[in-house]
């Protein structure tokens, strides 16, 4: 396949919604039932360790995610500027993030000071571990000449 150029803003974007959007839906989905069931089976659970184990997990997913978002992004497009896509990407990562939690804050009604700080610091971390695995694996690539 033949690499396409086109611009930072745009490459971004297609990084974060390979990357973390769409990995983090499904990884998400499958997290939840999976915790859901082991919690079940061995008895344990509560919402504060329910909270750790998706937020662990999450983690996970956006590492992997952020490598597999590279890994397309690199062999799809020239890249001239890594670190420019990088921190792009991380503030739609951020903006997402936020607008996405406001909402489901707003619409819980009154929700409980506990639950806002997890859903910040999370978003702190789910943005920050997106930043770190972009930096690392995108790759600047020129155009032929």
């Amino acid at each position: 396949m033949d690499k396409k150029q086109s611009s930072d803003w745009y490459i971004a974007a297609t990084h974060y919604l390979t990357g973390v959007f769409i990995p983090n839906i499904i990884g998400k989905f499958v997290l939840v039932i999976v915790f859901g069931f082991a919690n079940a089976l061995l008895g344990i659970g509560g919402d504060l360790i329910a909270n750790i184990e998706i937020i662990a997990g999450t983690l996970v997913i956006v590492w992997f995610g952020s490598m597999y978002g590279a890994r397309y992004i690199n062999s799809h497009y020239f890249i001239k500027d890594a670190a420019a896509i990088a921190g792009i990407a991380t503030v739609f990562c951020l903006i997402i993030n936020v607008l996405l939690f406001s909402v489901i804050l707003m619409v819980q009604g009154q929700t409980p000071v506990i639950d806002m700080v997890i859903s910040i610091v999370s978003g702190l971390a789910i943005s920050a571990v997106f930043y770190l695995g972009s930096k690392k694996f995108i790759k600047n690539s020129a155009p032929a000449v």
